[in-house]
């Protein structure tokens, strides 16, 4: 099985149309399970098909935003997660607190392409907002059999293993962008679907216009790492994250 390069699979030619896709971006759960413990306080923003995202692509440049996040909550719903133990055929409660609220942050994306210069910039949270400037991403995409029809697309398939987790992608050369949701390019054609073990984004709608429209860049201020810097930053992160862990279990 052959490693394409970026190089040979990116086809930098001006598509002369302005391309307009829409994705909805769902967990995937592997057990009823797992949903079942998911506090019933957030439980609701969970839901399938809740979180939109919009891919405008046009005149070799693309932007990659959500769409409005609209929170939802069970009202009225007031009932603690509570931890029941069976001992002595007497129930205990050994915790009672409250989950903590959902991280809407963490469905928010700012992603900009520039298919000319092939570099790549976006947002990223850490303990403060970062922005990331690099080249595009090499995903060594492995082109393997196999197809899926999508809004009536014939798409090819892929997989890469970048950065140690297992993506499959659709893609299809009826729409001949090397683009596609989130950070992900490379293939020849216009991404419509990646899913992993844990999640999985998928095109609901496309528009095309026949005119190219500007693609505005969005306005970036704050600190920019590159691709190497932020992994680091992300190490340091897990370290103090876990060394705090760590010292709790200590002290308790």
């Amino acid at each position: 099985m052959k490693i394409l390069s970026l190089l040979l699979l990116t086809p930098f030619v001006v598509f002369t149309q302005t391309v307009e896709v829409k994705y909805y971006n769902n967990q995937i759960f592997k057990s009823d399970q797992i949903v079942a413990h998911i506090p019933r306080e957030i439980k609701p923003n969970y839901a399938q098909n809740h979180y939109s995202y919009t891919l405008i692509n046009s005149n070799n440049n693309s932007v990659f935003k959500n769409d409005k996040i609209v929170e939802i909550s069970m009202e009225n719903d007031t009932i603690n997660e509570i931890e029941l133990y069976e001992i002595f055929e007497k129930k205990h409660v050994l915790k009672e607190e409250k989950s903590k609220p959902f991280d809407y942050s963490s469905k928010e994306s700012l992603i900009f392409k520039d298919f000319n210069s092939k570099t790549l910039e976006f947002e990223r949270k850490l303990e403060n907002k970062v922005i990331v400037k690099d080249s595009l991403i090499n995903w060594e995409w492995k082109l393997i059999k196999g197809t899926e029809e999508i809004l009536d697309y014939k798409c090819k398939k892929a997989i890469t293993n970048k950065y140690g987790s297992t993506k499959t992608a659709y893609y299809t050369e009826e729409i001949p962008i090397s683009d596609g949701p989130f950070n992900h390019s490379g293939l020849p054609g216009l991404i419509l679907k990646i899913s992993s073990d844990k999640s999985e984004i998928i095109a609901y709608n496309i528009q095309k216009k026949k005119e190219n429209s500007n693609v505005e860049k969005p306005n970036f201020k704050e600190k920019k790492l590159s691709l190497k810097e932020l992994e680091k930053e992300i190490n340091k992160l897990n370290n103090k994250y876990q060394i705090e862990f760590d010292n709790k279990i200590k002290n308790q």
